[in-house]
């Protein structure tokens, strides 16, 4: 009878240890596993990119984009065109305000594609704090210059959804997108200092051979008169679109979000040619939002807060000579006192980009700490 006492507890001891053993292992394996994707995720998300493909993502043409979105969920959210996606380090911005940054730019995004924008937000159920909206002169021109692309948004964004990759780490998706598994800004390194020099280098040939030599388009002008005409031209104008921001205000006022509303720079050609135009067009903008969303809404309007640098279109006109002598200029390695900040007449480099992130957050950072008390 003892015998058979002792052999049951042995066993009733045995079975717990062996539970302890099993759970113990399992907890383990689990924290093993977490911190090996932790690691290697971003790697392997990485390595999905060509590195053609990921030196482009440097300015905004790569397919990373709203796809990060699947494994992110953003306290901050920014949206809008190419110039937008150039201008800031959004890395650097997280560091500086403790944030979880997102991003979604489309290249040639307008207000208009603004519906299948919060459609694909909402099928992920994204509700971030704060929602900055990136205003180029592109976003509020006139429907007749920005309706061609809205279709090619909705179509892109669907294709995110409906992605081989994105299905396959659908599992993992939900716990994926509450850890910072991915960085939305390329850092600067070695690699890419060369690739931005030889860039840079390449882009002041080609604007001596093609606007100058061979009269064609580059940055999507034929030159700089061409580019007097087109903003003069009757059919260039600026619009509320009260429409499309009365979709956005829903959306935000649903959701509790905060709107920040921002111009990001340009070149001083492009910037004195619309800034009266769009600035009386933004004051509108801003108006109609504040009247028709019950959230915080945020708003720059004036672009000469954020004083950057450009090398590139320091002049005027087309004169053969100067553009020649802006060649010499370019290709002068030894000049140590002027960094360019911009890629062509619409779009900042990676350098331009720190320093206009810095810049604005050492103007607006207020916003976040307010938030975050």
């Amino acid at each position: 009878m003892f015998l058979k006492s002792m052999n049951f507890l042995f066993k009733k001891k045995s079975y717990k240890t062996f539970n302890l053993i099993v759970i113990g292992s399992f907890f383990i394996v689990s924290i093993i596993f977490t911190g090996l994707l932790n690691i290697f995720f971003p790697i392997v998300f990485q390595n999905k990119i060509e590195i053609q493909n990921y030196h482009n993502s440097l300015y905004g043409n790569s397919e990373t984009g709203c796809s990060t979105l699947e494994y992110i969920d953003p306290e901050v959210l920014f949206i809008g065109d190419s110039s937008g996606y150039h201008s800031w380090d959004f890395d650097l911005f997280a560091k500086k305000t403790q944030k979880k940054v997102g991003t979604c730019f489309l290249q040639g995004f307008s207000i208009l594609s603004i519906e299948h924008l919060l459609n694909f937000l909402q099928k992920k159920n994204l509700k971030p704090e704060f929602l900055i909206l990136s205003n180029s002169y592109r976003i509020f021109l006139n429907k007749k210059i920005n309706e061609g692309f809205a279709s090619d948004h909705k179509k892109y964004l669907s294709d995110i959804i409906d992605s081989k990759f994105q299905k396959r780490f659908q599992i993992l998706s939900k716990y994926l997108r509450g850890k910072k598994l991915l960085k939305v800004t390329i850092p600067l390194n070695q690699d890419i200092n060369v690739y931005l020099d030889n860039i840079e280098i390449n882009k002041v040939n080609l604007l001596v051979e093609n606007i100058i030599l061979k009269n064609k388009e580059t940055s999507g002008f034929k030159n700089y008169e061409s580019l007097k005409k087109k903003f003069y031209d009757q059919n260039f104008y600026f619009e509320t679109h009260e429409n499309y921001l009365n979709l956005l205000c829903n959306y935000i006022s649903k959701n509790k979000i905060n709107l920040v509303l921002t111009k990001v720079p340009t070149s001083i050609q492009v910037k004195n040619l619309v800034n009266k135009k769009q600035n009386e067009n933004d004051l509108k903008v801003i108006e109609y939002l504040e009247k028709c969303t019950t959230n915080k809404l945020y708003s720059n309007t004036n672009p000469d807060d954020f004083k950057i640098n450009n090398k590139y279109f320091i002049l005027s006109n087309n004169n053969e000579n100067d553009y020649l002598k802006l060649k010499e200029y370019m290709n002068e390695f030894n000049d140590k006192n002027y960094v360019t900040s911009f890629f062509d007449f619409t779009h900042m480099n990676r350098y331009g980009s720190q320093k206009f992130t810095n810049a604005w957050l050492k103007k607006n950072n207020f916003i976040f700490k307010i938030e975050n008390k």
